[in-house]
């Protein structure tokens, strides 16, 4: 897979899927891409993790290292398809605010 940059209405997005089998080299151009839309000042992030089985801590700790930058910067950051092992990795680090269906005001 590779990390794509695509300039949207709204600024740059970069998007990615990242792959078991290609991780370190996704994971290197996520960063390169991040890195030139942080300078940038606007623009979203999306990482779709459906093709990752387990996250690595090299993973886990690019993906913090995006967080961190764009929360900075006011740049969105999505996570999209990771699996329940996967979303409860992320809540544990502190990478998600998972969003739920509205309750209607009920808990």
């Amino acid at each position: 897979m590779t990390v794509e940059m695509t300039l949207a209405p709204a600024g740059h997005a970069v998007e990615v899927c990242l792959d078991d089998e290609t991780l370190l080299r996704d994971l290197r151009e996520l960063r390169g891409q991040v890195a030139r839309l942080l300078m940038s000042g606007h623009g979203s992030v999306c990482v779709d993790l459906s093709g990752v089985a387990r996250l690595s801590s090299a993973t886990v700790a690019v993906l913090l290292w995006v967080k961190r930058g764009c929360l900075r910067h006011g740049i969105e950051v999505r996570v999209t398809n990771p699996s329940s092992r996967n979303l409860d990795v992320l809540r544990r680090c502190g990478m998600l605010e998972v969003r739920g269906p509205s309750t209607g005001g009920r808990r």
